[in-house]
């Protein structure tokens, strides 16, 4: 059972409305059945839409750091290849078509590619057990 309390030309709240004149009472019948897929489905993207209205600068800072972060790698990318793509930044060459680490010097030489590369460099490298320091314990 619920109490309504009917407000008629701006009654003052601090007196005494209980008499019956007053106030009007009536039951709220629930409805028993479960409410429909379609019903749960717009009650929750209104509760979604409502939350993202309110979290407005979330969604925004969600989209313009990684674009922020893109075009800082790309500045850091442009001024690498402003300083490092000169004579001294690449690998030398006697003419257009023959390059390589004889025709370098020292500051080209880090540019050169490998030919032919290791397949599995190694990543921990142990000395044979007879240049060991300490020997196997039985």
């Amino acid at each position: 059972v619920l109490y309504v309390y009917i407000q008629e030309n701006h009654l003052d709240i601090s007196q005494n409305y209980s008499t019956p004149s007053n106030l009007f009472t009536f039951s709220v019948m629930a409805d028993s059945s479960p409410a429909s897929f379609l019903t749960q489905a717009n009650a929750l993207l209104r509760k979604n839409l409502v939350f993202q209205k309110r979290n407005i600068w979330s969604n925004v800072r969600l989209i313009t750091i990684p674009f922020f972060l893109c075009l800082l790698l790309l500045v850091v990318q442009m001024l690498f290849d402003t300083q490092f793509n000169d004579v001294h930044g690449q690998c030398g060459c006697l003419n257009e078509k023959t390059c390589g680490l004889r025709y370098s010097t020292s500051e080209q030489a880090a540019f050169c590619a490998i030919p032919n590369p290791p397949q599995w460099t190694p990543l921990l490298q142990i000395a044979a057990p007879q240049f060991r320091a300490a020997s196997q314990y039985p």
